[in-house]
C-alpha cells in the first residue's frame, strides 16, 4: 500500500520552529560596538588582540624548587661535592649519588666512603641512620641496607626502599622476622627395627599373617601424630539357626600410588570403619 503525502504537509511545523528561533534574544554587543560601524568593530578587535600579545607573561610559581632549596641548600651542594669525588668509572656511583641527593633534600646528612669498587653511603638525621653498601655496582646482599632508630632496626630490601624511608613516602616497614622453618618429621620409634616383617622384602602373605588380629601403630605424616588400631581378623555373626558363626574379615594390600611401598587396608577393630596404612609408616606391631 502506497501513501501519498500532500505537498507542503510539514510547512506549518517548520515555519513555527523558524519563528520561535527568531524570537530568541541575541547576545549583547561588545563595549563600544553597539552603534559602531563594521570597520570600527574590526579595529577594536585588532586593538584588543595586540594588547593581549604585548602584556607581560605571568611568572610561573616555583613552590616546589623553593621548598627543595629550603630543605637541601648547603647539604645538597655537599652531597654533589662528595659524589664528584668518586673516581670516574666506579660502578654504582649513580646509585650512591641518588641516595645522597635524596638524603640532602629530605634533611639528612650524608657521608660517602670509597674503597676500590666498594661504595658505602651513610645517612643520618637525629637518632635515625641508614647504611647502604654497593659492591661492583650492585647492592651488597651480605650487608643489606638497615634503618636504625635507637634500639629499633629495620631491613630495607633495595634502593627504592631506602629512598622511600628517607622521604617518608610510606610508613616505616615492619621489622624483619625470622623465616618460618618447616617442622621436621618425627622419627620412628626404636621398635621399628623389631617388626615381624620387612616392609620392602616380605611378601604380601607374610605381611598379612604378621598383622592379622594384632594391634599396630603408625606415624600419621599429616597430623604428625602416632595412631594405633587393631587389624580385625574375623567377625562373629548369627547363623541361620541363631548360632554364632565366625567369618574372616578381608584385609587388602596393594602398591602405593605415588611412593615405592605398599598400602594395607583393614577394618579397625577398635572403631567402626576402614583404615589404610603404608607399610613403611608402621612403627610397632603388638599382640
Amino acid at each position: 500500500m502506497t501513501t501519498t503525502a500532500s505537498k507542503g504537509a510539514g510547512r506549518a511545523r517548520h515555519s513555527a520552529r523558524t519563528t520561535k528561533a527568531a524570537q530568541r534574544t541575541p547576545l549583547p554587543p561588545r563595549d563600544g560596538s553597539q552603534n559602531a560601524t563594521p570597520a570600527e568593530v574590526e579595529a577594536n578587535a585588532k586593538a584588543r588582540r595586540a594588547a593581549v600579545k604585548s602584556a607581560p607573561a605571568k611568572p610561573a610559581e616555583a613552590t616546589a624548587p623553593v621548598a627543595a632549596a629550603k630543605r637541601g641548600g648547603k647539604a645538597t651542594q655537599a652531597a654533589k661535592a662528595a659524589a664528584a669525588a668518586i673516581p670516574e668509572g666506579t660502578p654504582g656511583a649513580a646509585k650512591a649519588t641518588r641516595i645522597m641527593e635524596a638524603a640532602a633534600a629530605s634533611g639528612w646528612t650524608a657521608s660517602l666512603t670509597v674503597n676500590g669498587t666498594t661504595l658505602r653511603v651513610h645517612v643520618e638525621r637525629g637518632s635515625e641512620a641508614i647504611g647502604t653498601t654497593f659492591v661492583d655496582g650492585k647492592l651488597d646482599l651480605s650487608e643489606m641496607p638497615t634503618y636504625h632508630d635507637g634500639d629499633r632496626s629495620v631491613k630495607l630490601k633495595n634502593v627504592s626502599a631506602v629512598l622511600k624511608q628517607m622521604t617518608g613516602e610510606k610508613p616505616t616497614a615492619k621489622p624483619v622476622t625470622e623465616r618460618r622453618t618447616r617442622t621436621p618429621r618425627p622419627k620412628a620409634s626404636p621398635e621399628t627395627a623389631a617388626l615381624p616383617f620387612d616392609p620392602e622384602a616380605s611378601s604380601d602373605e607374610e605381611v598379612l599373617d604378621a598383622i592379622r588380629g594384632r594391634s599396630i601403630e603408625w606415624m600419621n605424616m599429616i597430623s604428625r601424630n602416632v595412631e594405633h588400631a587393631v587389624v580385625l581378623a574375623s567377625r562373629t555373626i548369627r547363623g541361620k539357626m541363631g548360632e554364632p558363626v565366625e567369618r574372616p574379615v578381608k584385609i587388602g594390600i596393594a602398591p602405593h600410588p605415588q611412593r615405592n611401598t605398599r598400602v594395607v587396608t583393614f577394618t579397625d577393630g577398635e572403631a567402626t570403619g576402614t583404615r589404610s596404612v603404608a607399610l613403611d609408616r608402621i612403627t610397632r606391631v603388638g599382640r
